[in-house]
């Protein structure tokens, strides 16, 4: 009886203790609170949201962010194409590929290259695979002269600042002030890289003359200049060959 009635009187005891600091306790949420501060808050709730990682928050702003744009500058741009506009039946003196070089030079002073293979592969950013395509499709003549004119992907993003480069541009996404080549039009035989890039001209974008309308400039034989149309019977007649757009690293 005596250990029943000590058991009794310890039970008792201890609630006694216990119950007054139960009763005005607050919840274990704000407890922690006091005890770590408003920054390491730990949210019991689930109702709640988790913490975010700042640091990663910061990197996929930074991915959506667009790079600087390096695109050729727009007023130069527009004069180039205006200039091939109303030089349109002029003589130049220049067959097609030197045309295209003097335009670029002397509005954007940029030097596109030689010849028209020259002229094609002269600062074009390939991938690896890419480059591998191409040398195994016997295509090239002088793989040597090719590795120096090209720009790998490696060559690529060690560019500076104000240095040009070109990218391959798809027939549907033709914009004014890309060059587009033609292959097996003639026999070229200044042609050292790729004897089948043959013709050259520059998409200007869709404009009028004599109610037709047109969006190629190039020279002809006769080193006149003329006007063209992707769509005309004569410009499908040719072999297409590619495209590209020359860009300037900011």
């Amino acid at each position: 009886m005596k250990r029943i009635f000590y058991t009794f009187l310890t039970a008792l005891f201890t609630t006694a203790l216990i119950f007054p600091f139960y009763a005005s306790a607050e919840p274990i949420g704000s407890v922690i609170q006091t005890i770590t501060g408003p920054s390491d808050y730990i949210v019991l709730d689930e109702t709640q949201p988790p913490p975010q990682n700042q640091d990663q928050n910061k990197k996929e702003q930074q991915k959506e962010k667009p790079d600087k744009s390096d695109d050729l500058p727009k007023d130069k741009l527009e004069k180039m194409i205006n200039k091939a506009k109303k030089s349109v039946g002029d003589q130049v003196g220049l067959d097609c590929s030197a045309y295209i070089r003097n335009l670029f030079k002397t509005h954007l002073d940029i030097n596109p290259g030689g010849v028209t293979d020259n002229m094609y592969y002269n600062r074009l950013v390939l991938s690896d695979d890419e480059i591998k395509k191409i040398k195994e499709s016997g295509e090239i003549s002088n793989k040597s002269e090719f590795n120096n004119l090209i720009l790998t992907e490696k060559e690529f993003k060690k560019l500076k600042r104000g240095a040009v480069y070109a990218k391959r541009v798809a027939k549907k996404d033709l914009q004014p002030g890309d060059v587009v080549f033609y292959r097996d039009t003639y026999d070229c035989d200044t042609c050292n890289i790729n004897p089948h890039i043959t013709h050259v001209q520059i998409y200007v974008g869709k404009f009028k003359k004599g109610g037709e309308s047109f969006d190629l400039i190039d020279t002809s034989l006769g080193n006149t200049v003329v006007d063209g149309d992707l769509l005309s019977t004569y410009t499908k007649s040719m072999k297409w060959y590619g495209a590209k757009r020359y860009y300037i690293k900011q």
